[in-house]
């Protein structure tokens, strides 16, 4: 693989340079250049060449996603991974979303590194495999254009400036010009040139002979007559000659073609670039056929000219011919053109030529004789339609030139070819362009108006479009234009006509009585036939053939480039049809696994729903999740029709295909075990049967957890394909997500039952010393009669009240936190004013504003409410008013008191985050724990009226 230049982004110095070395020591390809931040890595961008970008998502003043959209501004193309710290389905989401190329969390362990290195890899190729398609788009496009030109250039100086500028006006080629070998001076003299450097072209002197300025590409392509390319001239001592010039018009690399017909060498076609390496093999040989097609085309300017010299005098291949006096009246005619007119000889001389045009032909006729004798050009070109004796038109093409004369205009001459097949060529590609892009009818239907054109183009009774399967013997009519319940029939291959289309192109029978294929002619009932192959995606689909029960007259070559482009035409739809479909099912596909993922229901439910998705995509029997660990392998979850693959399941984990998969940690595939090496030998294949496997390794939380596989009995014919892995590989990282989804909720309930069975015994341990110490307080308040001894036991009273407190407020916090179970409708409104009565506010004013209906515990529902009500109470007085609303996500509680410090808003709801003097700081944490135990959401704000607020997001409503 080629050196890969990769710019790592990210604002942290160590973990920069970490991803950097890592990359470099995985793959010897990889070169890496880093910057700290969006500007920096945009000014990289500009500085040099990058094959792609790894940006962090978090940095100053620019985030990832920011950076990659101003990429994206000035390289479209360009991958793009996202590789940050900062994870969550939203951000990676929104990445796709937003057209990057990848997204990929960062995580321990260098394992990261080897997922990122293959993500690197996976995008180049992509990225080039891309711009390789858009390149020869742009070549084909560009030899269209030419040959368009070729076609409609008459002489050989057309032809030479047609293609400089044709080419020229195609990136990269910056410029082109055409040169002439002068024997006697040994110089290259430029006749054409078209591009920004013509400059270039008036300060250039290029020989062929053995000098310094002969020994450079021209002169060679001269000399060899063979293609010179150069794609480092700025390195290139072939160049030395001219350094100065292709320093100064940015010239990088370049082209010489030389233009040779029938060992005729025309001249050299040199062909510039902006940029280093513009010519590779692909490029090179789509130019040097074109400069055989401009040879040509001057070979046959050249011929034409040379014939179009004496067709003024000479009638020598029997076209329609006539002569005309300088006031428009025949002068002479050619019997042919009597014929192609319907009439004879002696009626058309004198008659003016108007009255042999259609209408408006005359003047336009008149106009172009006027323009060669103010040009000072000889001949012209005219396609007119000319109207026969009995009053129909007729396309026609007239040969005009002037005849010759010194002072005085003496008139004209003209050779009429009748063009009428090729406006029926033209009109019929157009019928079946306009056929083939129509984006509304299916592709039987496509084939079938297709088929219909090609019936009455050849005037044959029947088109069909026919499936073939050679190794078979199989033929099946899939579309046909006679009798549509033949479609679906299946024959012999061997008994039909198509058999010598197959694999040998076109055949051609206009009558069968006396040939090979009477037989066949006996068994179908057909005299007549033309069919070609049709190919689609490069392989052999089938045949287009038009078929007749009586003979018809011999095809023409024009009658097999009809039926060659109809093949072509169905060919193409076919093949668009294909790519349709699979791109169809893919979404469908795509679109399946997110739903199954998203369901909320059981973990075990979820994966099943994935695994069986797997097998259908696949084609496979059985679909695994395994836990790995050593060598012990146990299958966790599984879809089969097998009894022996089922949960539980335990084997050693070198007996399994899952071998390769744990070893190389990415995802493995074998089409058919018995075929490969490594694979033929293992008990999975030996021993269970199976012969086709496909599998991703699982991680959680950066450990490897197990596999993802997909197994058969049976081997398949071709190879597993990208999109496939890709989505197995897709759907190990939804399980895995799962598996470290279900991982942290097992957690954090331990970690909750061991807090609220620590509360437990905190509490059930300090109850009895607390209220022994409050009774004997108690006591000796009564009994004390000093004033500063009954202060202080006052203070120990309000201590052992405080703990007390505590204590409860601390077994609360455990217990509320659990998560929620059954819910039910809860009326809001009504219970905020329940709890309001309970507090015995009489001071205070609540406000309630229209509530909805909530799913909710009421008994923790309760708890929350009493907590919020009793914080705004506690330290915003007690004539506090709170309000209570409805939000379009929740509800939100608010007061008019002293509000909350703004850098308490994030830490409102840690533990201990108290201002009022007697509070114990867990109030608003237990009001956190319970929102989250309902999957709600708790904030802290600013009031309108200055005071706190707490908004409730993500609530279930009723109503």
């Amino acid at each position: 693989m080629s050196e890969t230049t990769v710019l790592v982004v990210d604002d942290e110095a160590n973990q920069r340079d970490l991803t950097a070395t890592y990359l470099e020591r995985l793959d010897d390809a990889f070169r890496t250049v880093t910057a700290a931040d969006a500007e920096s890595g945009l000014e990289q961008l500009a500085a040099e060449s990058v094959d792609c970008i790894v940006s962090d998502y978090e940095m100053p003043s620019c985030d990832g996603l920011t950076f990659f959209r101003r990429v994206r501004e000035r390289h479209a193309e360009l991958p793009f991974i996202l590789f940050t710290g900062k994870g969550s389905e939203e951000i990676a989401s929104e990445a796709l979303s937003a057209g990057v190329t990848d997204y990929l969390q960062k995580s321990g362990g260098a394992d990261q590194y080897e997922v990122l290195a293959n993500r690197i890899r996976n995008a180049v190729v992509r990225a080039s495999a891309e711009q390789r398609a858009t390149e020869l788009a742009r070549i084909n496009e560009l030899i269209r254009e030419v040959q368009t030109e070729l076609v409609q250039a008459e002489t050989r100086e057309e032809i030479q400036r047609v293609v400089c500028e044709t080419l020229t006006d195609a990136d990269p080629y910056t410029l082109a010009w055409v040169g002439i070998p002068d024997e006697t001076t040994g110089v290259v003299e430029p006749v054409a040139a078209g591009g920004d450097g013509v400059g270039y072209v008036e300060e250039l002197t290029v020989r062929f002979d053995d000098t310094p300025r002969g020994r450079g590409p021209g002169g060679q392509a001269v000399r060899s007559r063979e293609p010179q390319v150069i794609n480092e001239a700025g390195a290139d001592p072939a160049l030395d000659a001219w350094r100065e010039l292709t320093d100064q018009y940015g010239i990088e690399s370049l082209m010489v073609l030389p233009l040779v017909d029938n060992d005729q060498l025309y001249g050299i076609i040199p062909v510039y670039a902006d940029r280093p390496a513009a010519f590779d093999d692909e490029e090179q040989a789509v130019l040097t056929e074109l400069a055989d097609t401009v040879a040509a085309a001057i070979t046959a300017a050249e011929t034409r000219r040379r014939l179009e010299q004496y067709e003024t005098v000479v009638d020598s291949v029997g076209d329609p011919m006539y002569v005309v006096d300088t006031e428009g009246h025949f002068e002479f005619v050619s019997e042919p053109l009597a014929a192609l007119l319907g009439t004879d000889r002696e009626t058309l001389l004198g008659t003016h030529v108007s009255a042999y045009l259609a209408d408006g032909e005359t003047e336009r006729l008149e106009q172009r004789v006027a323009e060669l004798l103010s040009t000072g050009q000889q001949r012209t070109t005219v396609e007119m339609r000319m109207k026969r004796a009995d009053g129909t038109t007729i396309p026609c093409e007239d040969h005009l030139s002037l005849l010759p004369f010194e002072e005085e205009f003496r008139g004209t001459t003209g050779v009429v070819r009748d063009i009428s097949e090729r406006y029926a060529d033209e009109q019929v590609r157009e019928r079946l362009y306009e056929i083939a892009t129509d984006p509304e009818p299916d592709a039987e239907e496509t084939a079938r108006r297709l088929l219909d054109i090609g019936r009455e183009r050849l005037g044959l009774a029947e088109g069909k479009l026919i499936r073939v399967d050679p190794e078979q013997d199989r033929h099946e009519t899939v579309v046909t234009t006679a009798d549509d319940s033949l479609e679906g029939d299946v024959s012999d291959l061997s008994e039909t006509f198509c058999r010598a289309v197959v694999g040998d192109g076109l055949l051609a029978v206009h009558e069968t009585s006396n040939s090979e294929w009477s037989d066949v002619a006996e068994r179908w009932d057909r005299e007549s036939y033309l069919g070609t192959e049709v190919r689609v995606d490069g392989e052999t689909y089938g045949t287009v053939c038009f078929v007749d029960p009586a003979p018809t007259t011999e095809f023409t070559d024009r009658d097999r480039s009809f039926v060659e482009l109809v093949a072509q035409t169905l060919g193409h739809e076919l093949e668009r049809r294909r790519a349709r479909e699979q791109t169809e099912r893919r979404e469908a596909t795509l679109r399946r696994l997110h739903r199954e993922v998203a369901t909320d229901r059981p973990l075990a439910e979820t994966i099943e729903a994935v695994l069986d998705l797997g097998r259908e995509t696949l084609g496979a029997t059985h679909g695994v999740v395994a836990n790995v660990t050593r060598d012990r392998y146990e299958m966790e979850f599984v879809r089969s029709d097998r009894e022996t693959v089922r949960p539980g399941a335990v084997f050693d984990v070198e007996e399994t295909g899952c071998v390769f998969t744990i070893r190389e940690e990415e995802t493995t595939s074998v089409a058919a075990m018995d075929e490969q090496d490594d694979w033929r030998e293992l008990p999975i294949h030996t021993e269970v049967g199976m012969n086709c496997y496909i599998g991703t390794p699982l991680f959680v939380d950066g450990q490897l957890y197990g596999t993802l596989c997909f197994l058969d009995e049976e081997a398949r014919v071709e190879s597993f394909t990208g999109w496939e892995k890709t989505l197995v590989e897709l759907m190990g990282q939804w399980v895995s997500r799962l598996l470290a989804e279900r991982q942290s909720q097992q957690l954090l309930e331990r970690e909750r039952d061991r807090l609220e069975e620590f509360a437990s015994t905190l509490s059930h341990d300090l109850q009895t010393p607390l209220s022994v110490a409050a009774g004997r307080v108690d006591l000796a308040a009564e009994a004390c009669t000093c004033g500063e001894a009954t202060e202080s036991l006052d203070i120990a009273a309000d201590a052992i009240e405080r703990t007390e407190a505590l204590v409860a407020d601390t077994l609360a916090l455990a217990r509320q936190g659990k998560a929620i179970g059954e819910t039910e409708p809860v009326d809001l409104a009504a219970l905020v004013e329940t709890v309001w009565r309970d507090l015995a506010t009489d001071a205070a004013t609540l406000e309630v504003r229209a509530l909805p209906t909530v799913e909710a515990d009421p008994g923790r529902l309760r708890r929350l409410l009493s907590n919020v009500l009793s914080n705004s109470i506690e330290h915003a007085g007690p004539d506090v008013t709170v309000t209570v609303g409805a939000t379009d996500r929740g509800f939100y509680v608010a007061d008019d008191g002293p509000g909350i410090p703004d850098e308490w808003h994030e830490t409102v709801f840690k533990r201990g985050q108290s201002t009022a003097e007697d509070g114990t700081g867990f109030g608003l944490s237990i009001v956190q724990r319970i929102a989250e135990a309902h999957g709600w959401t708790v904030t802290a704000g600013a009031a309108a009226e200055g005071g706190a607020r707490f908004d409730f997001t993500g609530v279930t409503t009723t109503e």
